[in-house]
Protein backbone atom coordinates (compact mmCIF):
# COMPACT_ATOMS: atom_id res chain seq x y z
CA UNK A 1 0.00 0.00 0.00
CA UNK A 2 1.39 3.65 -0.85
CA UNK A 3 2.76 5.17 2.16
CA UNK A 4 3.23 2.20 4.03
CA UNK A 5 6.67 0.43 4.83
CA UNK A 6 7.26 -3.26 2.99
CA UNK A 7 6.01 -5.89 5.56
CA UNK A 8 3.86 -3.32 7.36
CA UNK A 9 0.83 -5.46 8.58
CA UNK A 10 -1.37 -2.74 7.05
CA UNK A 11 -4.41 -3.60 5.12
CA UNK A 12 -6.88 -6.42 4.85
CA UNK A 13 -4.33 -8.53 2.46
CA UNK A 14 -1.56 -9.48 5.00
CA UNK A 15 -3.30 -11.93 6.89
CA UNK A 16 -2.97 -13.66 3.21
CA UNK A 17 0.64 -14.91 3.99
CA UNK A 18 0.51 -15.85 7.68
CA UNK A 19 -2.92 -17.77 6.79
CA UNK A 20 -0.73 -19.83 4.16
CA UNK A 21 2.16 -20.47 6.82
CA UNK A 22 -0.53 -22.13 9.40
CA UNK A 23 -1.31 -24.67 6.10
CA UNK A 24 2.10 -25.07 5.96
CA UNK A 25 2.69 -25.90 9.16
CA UNK A 26 -0.77 -27.86 9.56
CA UNK A 27 0.86 -30.39 6.79
CA UNK A 28 4.53 -30.22 7.30
CA UNK A 29 4.89 -30.33 10.92
CA UNK A 30 7.59 -27.94 10.26
CA UNK A 31 8.23 -25.63 13.72
CA UNK A 32 10.04 -23.09 11.06
CA UNK A 33 6.05 -22.64 10.26
CA UNK A 34 4.34 -22.61 12.83
CA UNK A 35 7.32 -19.92 14.33
CA UNK A 36 6.62 -17.79 11.68
CA UNK A 37 2.70 -17.82 12.09
CA UNK A 38 2.75 -17.24 15.49
CA UNK A 39 4.91 -14.08 15.36
CA UNK A 40 2.55 -12.82 12.76
CA UNK A 41 -0.39 -13.54 15.18
CA UNK A 42 1.49 -11.60 18.36
CA UNK A 43 1.82 -8.78 15.85
CA UNK A 44 -2.27 -8.64 14.36
CA UNK A 45 -3.28 -9.23 18.23
CA UNK A 46 -1.44 -5.57 18.61
CA UNK A 47 -2.87 -4.06 15.65
CA UNK A 48 -6.67 -5.44 17.43
CA UNK A 49 -5.70 -3.80 20.49
CA UNK A 50 -4.29 -0.81 19.05
CA UNK A 51 -7.20 -0.18 16.69
CA UNK A 52 -4.97 0.13 13.84
CA UNK A 53 -6.36 -0.25 10.50
CA UNK A 54 -9.54 -1.70 11.50
CA UNK A 55 -11.60 0.19 8.84
CA UNK A 56 -12.37 -2.36 6.59
CA UNK A 57 -15.68 -4.64 5.70
CA UNK A 58 -12.77 -7.57 5.74
CA UNK A 59 -12.15 -7.45 9.04
CA UNK A 60 -13.27 -11.48 9.24
CA UNK A 61 -9.76 -11.70 7.33
CA UNK A 62 -7.30 -10.31 9.57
Amino acid sequence: MPGFAVGANRGWTTSFWPGMQWIAWELTGDETFLGAATGHAADFARRMSAGEDLDTHDLGFL
